[in-house]
């Protein structure tokens, strides 16, 4: 009997409604993606502001990417 290889039931994401390219996701969404099985897409902090990510990671002292201690202000796409 041949085993199945797992795959993820649902990605959670970092997307803000203000980020680029975030367009009209919704808090729970499912994929639209053709080259992978149905997941659903998470965006927990979806209607959260910049200053709210701030404040989260500074209130726990969480770990973060230094490019933003060098101005960049969101990471992801380029064109």
């Amino acid at each position: 009997r041949q085993r199945r290889r797992p795959y993820p039931m649902a990605f959670v994401l970092g997307t803000r409604s203000s980020d680029p390219n975030a367009g009209t996701q919704q808090t729970f969404a499912p994929s639209t993606s053709s080259f992978m099985p149905p997941f659903m897409r998470v965006n927990p902090i979806l209607d959260w502001t910049y200053g709210d990510v701030w404040t989260f990671l500074r209130m726990f002292d969480l770990p973060y990417c230094k490019l933003y201690d060098e101005g960049y202000t969101s990471l992801g796409t380029v064109k």
